[in-house]
């Protein structure tokens, strides 16, 4: 279940959580190699409600974008998974069909208004929306912005 976008107020920027999916794919084992699982159960009091999911063991994963407004800027945080992305290799987010765009718009955005994408690193779930399947062309999802990244992010991608 996704639910309402919650928005903080920091000084004069606004910043808002944009989801796109909700995983319960991940047991302990998977997350942690080699970890301690009673650890788990020592601190299952400090988990975050709705992060772990008891009856199948496995942890509750949100992918999502941060969306902050400034008095001069609209910046968005990463770009999440993305619809209609080839990825058979991770099951979870093979050809999404997920409302990412709409809750964008729920938030007052459309994508031709974002000024910049901040890239935190290019993994699958952090990228999928810098592009949109549009009659069978990939297109650039925020057409006006100026992607910001490190140089060592761009490398990786590029390998």
């Amino acid at each position: 279940m996704i639910h309402a976008a919650k928005t903080y107020q920091v000084g004069e920027a606004s910043v808002t959580r944009i989801d796109e999916l909700r995983l319960a794919a991940f047991k302990f084992d998977a997350l942690y190699p080699g970890g301690e699982p009673e650890a788990l159960e020592r601190n299952r009091d400090e988990l975050e409600a709705g992060s772990f999911d008891a009856a199948t063991g496995t942890f509750i994963q949100s992918i999502h974008s941060w969306l902050v407004r400034t008095p001069h800027h609209t910046i968005l945080i990463d770009t999440a998974t993305g619809n209609d992305k080839n990825r058979p290799e991770i099951p979870p987010l093979h050809r999404l069909n997920e409302p990412f765009l709409a809750r964008l718009a729920a938030a007052g955005v459309t994508p031709e208004q974002v000024d910049y994408v901040l890239l935190t690193h290019v993994h699958a779930d952090h990228v999928g929306w810098n592009t949109r399947l549009v009659d069978g062309r990939w297109v650039p999802t925020f057409p006006n912005a100026t992607y910001v990244f490190s140089a060592i992010e761009q490398a990786y991608g590029e390998s």
